[in-house]
């Protein structure tokens, strides 16, 4: 998490409301040593807006430089195709945030006009090299429901490589939410009961182009997205504690820096630790957690998370 800073405004997020913070440099390099005598496979960069940090191109040089991890970027997009050539040595993949397939819907969602520009990006990066990988990502809410297969299409039509469908994350210190905001995001994202039949149609229809197109563009299963709507209207009943208790994996093989000059053992979770000189990968408070998660019945904290239904501990 490079930054809190983010120039979108979307209704499923706060850091537009916060503050911007930017880990400072001196941790970057740190970071960038350390990872370098490891055999991490993959480096995930995200914010707020990764690439409004004020030393972006240097930090993607900086990280691509010491060690043969691929790079992703989560991104909105925005002037992406501008910072392209500075940056296509250093990148090999982008996550590109696709909420709507409307302008209208889009601007509803995200808060800012930049729909055409986003359709553009696949196209623009393959012309650089195929071999360089663009996917779309979509929250699904009450106001893109009724879309979901025309944004699948959007993807497809863009040259996109992959298109992810999850649903709005609604955890206390996550994108910068606290009880009150996530309140009233509840009430603005959730799909509500009457809109059910319609989201199972939907779920339906991802399926079957699956099926049609015989290959996997569609990040989900058939099954996690038959989960979706269980999960969802668990979660809107305020019932998160009565799902099935299952461990999900990602404490286990991932760490993350925040802007905030933390570490925490998942995105999702509000539990962090202040970084150190060395040994942030593996360090004691990480180890403790692990063994501990991993001992105790699954939190609520965990199962009120879009990522709980499809990377559970048998899938390690």
């Amino acid at each position: 998490m490079l930054t809190s800073s983010c120039n979108s405004k979307c209704n499923s997020c706060s850091y537009w409301l916060c503050e911007a913070k930017h880990l400072p440099m001196e941790k970057i390099s740190l970071i960038a040593n350390e990872l370098s005598k490891s055999d991490i496979k993959s480096i995930r960069l995200t914010g707020g807006e990764p690439t409004s940090h004020p030393h972006f191109i240097e930090i993607a040089k900086i990280l691509k430089s010491r060690q043969n991890a691929k790079i992703i970027l989560n991104t909105h997009g925005h002037n992406l195709i501008e910072i392209f050539p500075k940056i296509k040595n250093y990148i090999d993949g982008y996550i590109i945030s696709l909420d709507g397939s409307t302008r209208e819907t889009y601007k509803s969602i995200r808060g800012v006009d930049w729909f055409d520009e986003i359709v553009r990006i696949p196209k623009e990066i393959h012309l650089f090299s195929e071999r360089i990988f663009v996917g779309y990502t979509c929250v699904i809410q009450n106001k893109n429901l009724h879309e979901l297969t025309e944004i699948l299409n959007i993807g497809k039509n863009s040259g996109a490589d992959m298109m992810s469908f999850t649903l709005p994350t609604f955890s206390e210190g996550v994108f910068n939410n606290d009880s009150g905001r996530i309140l009233k995001q509840q009430r603005g994202l959730w799909i509500t009961s009457e809109q059910d039949v319609n989201f199972k149609i939907q779920l339906e229809a991802l399926k079957s182009s699956r099926l049609q197109n015989g290959n996997n563009f569609i990040l989900q299963s058939d099954g996690v997205l038959d989960n979706y709507f269980e999960i969802l209207k668990t979660w809107r009943e305020g019932k998160a504690h009565t799902l099935p208790d299952h461990k999900c994996h990602v404490p286990k093989s991932s760490v993350v820096f925040s802007e905030n000059e933390q570490i925490k053992p998942c995105f999702m979770l509000k539990a962090a630790w202040a970084l150190k000189p060395d040994n942030n990968l593996n360090s004691e408070n990480i180890l403790i957690f692990r063994e501990n998660f991993y001992k105790a019945p699954t939190p609520t904290e965990c199962k009120s998370c879009y990522v709980y239904p499809h990377v559970m501990e048998n899938d390690i």
